[in-house]
């Protein structure tokens, strides 16, 4: 076996492999790409292939190795599932040997797994069968009814569960396929010992991973006898929230076009991709998710959210907006006409056209929010545009945007500076007032020109992706006044106090918050950057560490002379030695403050 896994690794184009579910991009002689393994922002993962074993590794998490660790990660397999998937796909027939199957048995879990691939791939096929049998007469009447082609009925393997409560059960119930497992993987229900069909008189679509490997059905009812849709119940292949319905079939044309259109229903993508847009998916019952977005951001730059031309569509956008905007995204919010979903509009002889000019002027999700906020229908320095700010704000913190990264966060906040006439700090004020839920200040306050908030975070984003000790530690901890990341910074003490590496993987175990989780993982990949731009000029970790901190020290002590001045200022005693104080005690920080009173006779 082994000389069958080395020829394996030998056979398989590792950027090939990994440009499958990430989208790659050359770097001198590497290709890097985000990292799928952890909430990566920045491209942390390079693929390097010039050396004798090729192999990937993400900087910041630490993830890394061949093409069986890659698939085993990504994609929760067994390291025999990865290699008899990478043999398939070489064109490699591996040996078979006993020991690996009882093996694999033994492992509880993994036996799980398999039984439940293999349960799916079954009833995937018997469904497909059952489509152009008699019984599957139903089913073929509303593929034509709603002008599906051939084509994509073999596409998407649409199949067909007969009416009647027992004919699943008694094609694949038996000593190859226990009853069990069938029931596990919700294609059958138990009532009083007796199993019973889950899915009956419905048209079939199979659910697929992103190895397109079926892992679950939804199921369109074709009598009056329960829900329209019917889809799996989660198990361990499966979560509603992960998987984007045809993500396996829609990767080339994403990558292709540089763009994904995200639609709701089964029947509104297969509609998409006959009619010239392959680079549809849908998401499976659920809202728009951050695992979605995060899937999707591997793959491309832009994201089209598509709804239907309706009040419950419009509520629908508002709800993925704030999900979308929070990743590296260009995000556009596309409502069809009213009363048109993907599906009937396309159905239409003119619905090609409609549909073309529909995505043609998509609006910008930033658009979208000032739009459905009214804030461009008041006046400025109104009560009335204030009141809407607030809202606006108040509903893109509570979708998670203050969250955001902070790069991410500054620049949607300056579009929406912009487009609103307010200042860029009134909208980050505001953003973090909301998420408090306190009212926004329209007012500035004294400031210096830099933020503390901003060097507090470099300074631990350092020493978070240094080699951190005890002493590295408790130095940021000392230098930190924002609870958020002296809790982060805790964390890491706690860590090293338990005798634990201080990395991505131990801080997400510790911190329950997942907001908090994403915040670590994007300070982690800031400090590789940081530190890079210092190794450049031969400027170690720690040199780096102290100059952030003495920058943070100098900032609060221009920050503490500034209020004394805004104190002399507003008392109105005009007191020249007062005011000689004061400029002596700024000239000592090394600053000066943009509101330096001047001395009698200065």
């Amino acid at each position: 076996m082994s000389s069958d896994v080395e020829q394996v690794r030998d056979a398989t184009d590792l950027i090939a492999l990994i440009g499958e579910y990430v989208r790659l991009e050359p770097k001198g002689r590497e290709q890097v790409g985000l990292c799928p393994f952890h909430d990566d922002s920045r491209p942390s993962m390079r693929v390097v292939t010039h050396l004798r074993s090729p192999f990937f590794k993400c900087h910041a998490c630490g993830e890394g190795g061949d093409c069986y660790a890659f698939l085993m990660k990504h994609l929760n397999w067994s390291f025999p599932q990865a290699l008899e998937h990478l043999a398939e796909r070489a064109g490699i027939q591996l040996e078979r040997r006993g020991s690996e199957a009882s093996s694999e048995t033994r492992d509880r879990m993994q036996a799980r797994r398999t039984w439940l691939r293999k349960a799916f791939e079954m009833a995937d096929n018997w469904f497909r069968a059952t489509l152009d049998q008699p019984a599957g007469k139903a089913a073929r009447d509303c593929i034509l009814d709603r002008g599906i082609s051939s084509e994509m009925v073999e596409r998407f393997q649409l199949g067909a569960a007969p009416d009647g409560w027992q004919h699943l059960h008694d094609a694949l119930a038996g000593d190859d396929m226990p009853s069990k497992v069938l029931v596990e993987a919700g294609l059958l229900k138990r009532k009083d010992e007796r199993c019973y069909d889950a899915f009956r008189n419905r048209l079939m679509f199979p659910i697929h991973d992103e190895a397109g490997q079926c892992v679950a059905f939804g199921g369109r009812d074709l009598g009056d006898d329960g829900p329209k849709y019917l889809n799996s119940g989660e198990h361990d292949l499966f979560k509603k929230g992960r998987l984007l319905y045809a993500m396996h079939l829609a990767r080339a044309a994403m990558r292709e076009t540089g763009r994904a259109i995200v639609a709701e229903g089964y029947t509104d993508v297969i509609a998409c991709h006959a009619s010239g847009w392959p680079e549809t998916v849908g998401t499976l019952g659920t809202a728009f998710t951050d695992d979605h977005a995060r899937a999707l951001q591997r793959q491309v730059p832009e994201v089209v959210l598509l709804f239907d031309g309706d009040e419950a569509g419009r509520k629908a956008a508002d709800r993925a907006v704030g999900t979308a905007m929070r990743h590296v995204l260009d995000v556009k919010i596309c409502v069809l006409p009213e009363g048109t979903d993907p599906a009937d509009l396309l159905a239409d002889a003119t619905g090609t056209e409609q549909f073309r000019k529909a995505l043609d002027i998509a609006v910008d999700a930033i658009d979208w929010c000032l739009d459905r906020s009214g804030l461009k229908d008041t006046a400025p320095g109104s009560a009335a545009r204030q009141q809407c700010l607030q809202r606006l704000l108040g509903d893109l913190a509570g979708a998670g945007l203050d969250r955001a990264d902070a790069l991410r966060r500054e620049l949607l906040a300056s579009r929406i500076a912009d487009l609103a006439g307010v200042a860029l700090a009134t909208v980050l004020r505001g953003l973090e007032a909301s998420a408090r839920r306190e009212p926004i200040r329209t007012e500035p306050e004294l400031e210096p020109a830099e933020s503390a908030d901003h060097v507090e975070r470099e300074l631990l984003a350092v020493a978070l992706a240094a080699v951190m000790n005890d002493q590295t530690a408790q130095h940021v901890f000392d230098h930190l006044s924002s609870p958020r990341l002296t809790a982060i910074a805790q964390t890491a003490l706690d860590l090293l106090a338990d005798g634990r590496a201080v990395d991505i993987p131990h801080l997400h175990d510790r911190l329950e918050d997942e907001g908090d989780r994403r915040l670590v993982s994007d300070l982690v990949e800031a400090g590789h950057a940081i530190l890079e731009s210092h190794a450049q000029v031969g400027e170690t970790p720690a040199a780096a560490i102290e100059q952030l901190s003495n920058r943070l020290t100098r900032r609060r002590d221009v920050h503490g002379v500034n209020s004394k001045i805004s104190a002399w200022r507003s008392s109105g005693e005009g007191d020249p030695a007062a005011a000689a104080r004061l400029i002596e005690e700024l000239r000592a920080t090394g600053r000066r403050a943009t509101a330096m009173p001047k001395a009698a006779g200065g």
